[in-house]
């Protein structure tokens, strides 16, 4: 092969070479892609000198030192950011326009530039594969900087951290890695973290996709490399850190997705907080249009809840707001909501239902929380409560959602006003609560 190769260096002159690199540019200035890199014919007149020089004195090199040439080519183009396949296309023009003056055999010239082909590939990978590995590394220094301060939440870098095992390996020239290492999807830890994480089906399934093809472009790419086929090596690697970046990707949307939830919930009582009140009432709204029912919107206030905490103590203020809020949730339905307001206040918004049905349910829950009796270090509490209760009919359900806690907050106003434990119902667009219903609550003893 060396001597078919000297032969070839011998038969193509520097007129070959100017016409072959003059295509090359043609093909680079024909695409959009390209043209913007050159400013000027005279530009490109001395970039295909440059480059017949250059390409004149690989002719002359030895095999080694030839390999070395073509490979640091490889590693200049990574770090100027052309990609592999750019580079081949180019080749190709190169090679197809040398080959039309017909002055050696094809299979020559071919395997000629396949070997410079398998060079650059070697670079290329080597190079890519190292920043491959220097970005898995600054983004885990990000990561430990902004996010993941904590052990408990490691296992979101897994997929990386596996790519950057298998990496490098690779590069200290380790092959066949297959069964012990790479493995199969479902042989790998990830596989079983997958299965234990908080997520959706169909995100967890996507997951699982993505796990089994990282195993097998990874178990693919370890074949080539064995084999000494970097080209292919090459092409399969941006395939495997596109993976496992996706892979990564999809565990931190999964796990920002229960930090929301978090936020959006109570610590203590479960209860939602008021984050995103707005989404949260439209939503109950859309189902209230939908069944063409109106809305209820009720602020309840444990009565006294100061005295409670003076008298029996922080920890104990909690428990009475831990079982309050179990017994809210008792009396609402699936697509009613309970919020936790600020301190002892809460926010329900009832879907779909008519002003009596609302009254009688802020009732029963007033009726609920006088029956509790918890106990807390040997001691009683007795725990009141106050509801303000508005019906906001259909036809006014697109009012602000400030304006309806609002009104419902002055009906709780009023029930404390009247003695407490009771509960007050009024109408939004009403100036004035209605005096029946307010006088189905009872006043504390």
């Amino acid at each position: 092969m060396h001597e078919q190769f000297q032969q070839v260096r011998a038969r193509i002159s520097d007129e070959m070479l100017e016409a072959a690199f003059a295509a090359f540019y043609d093909y680079l200035t024909g695409s959009e892609h390209f043209r913007g890199y050159f400013t000027s014919q005279e530009q490109i007149d001395r970039l295909i000198q440059a480059q017949k020089e250059s390409f004149k004195k690989a002719l002359t090199l030895s095999e080694e030192d030839f390999a070395r040439h073509y490979y640091d080519l490889g590693v200049l183009h990574v770090r100027i950011g052309v990609a592999y396949e750019d580079v081949l296309a180019g080749l190709t023009v190169i090679r197809d326009r040398l080959n039309d003056y017909h002055v050696m055999p094809p299979e020559w010239l071919y395997a000629w530039f396949e070997e410079i082909e398998r060079h650059l590939a070697q670079g290329y990978f080597d190079c890519q594969l190292r920043e491959y590995v220097d970005s898995v590394r600054q983004l885990h220094h990000s990561l430990d900087l902004l996010v993941l301060e904590d052990a408990e939440s490691d296992y979101l870098t897994r997929p990386l951290d596996w790519f950057e095992e298998v990496a490098h390996r690779w590069l200290k020239g380790e092959r066949n890695l297959g069964s012990k290492v790479i493995q199969s999807a479902e042989q790998c830890p990830l596989h079983g973290l997958i299965e234990t994480m908080p997520m959706r089906g169909p995100q967890r399934a996507a997951l699982h996709h993505l796990h089994r093809e990282q195993h097998r472009v990874a178990l693919g790419l370890d074949h080539f490399l064995a084999e000494g086929n970097a080209m292919l090596a090459t092409f399969m690697l941006s395939r495997l850190y596109a993976i496992s970046m996706a892979m990564f990707n999809q565990m931190m949307a999964a796990e920002a997705e229960v930090v929301v939830e978090q936020m959006k919930h109570d610590p203590l009582t479960g209860l939602l907080t008021r984050h995103d009140l707005e989404l949260t009432f439209t939503r109950v709204k859309r189902d209230c249009v939908r069944l063409h029912r109106g809305l209820g919107v009720i602020m309840a206030d444990i009565d006294h809840f100061k005295r409670i905490n003076d008298t029996f103590g922080h920890p104990a203020g909690d428990a009475v707001l831990k079982a309050v809020a179990a017994e809210l949730r008792r009396h609402l339905r699936d697509r009613d909501v309970a919020i936790r307001y600020g301190g002892e206040e809460f926010l329900l918004l009832i879907s779909s239902i008519e002003r009596e049905n609302l009254c009688e349910v802020a009732e029963r829950i007033r009726t609920g929380v006088e029956r509790l009796k918890i106990v807390f270090e040997g001691e009683v509490i007795d725990p009141r409560m106050s509801l303000g209760v508005l019906h906001v009919p259909v036809d006014a359900i697109r009012e602000a959602p400030e304006a309806l806690v609002g009104r419902a907050d002055a009906l709780l106003y009023e029930a404390k006003r009247n003695g407490r434990n009771r509960v007050m119902c009024g109408v939004f667009g009403s100036d004035t609560s209605d005096a029946d219903q307010a006088e189905a609550g009872r006043t504390s003893g």
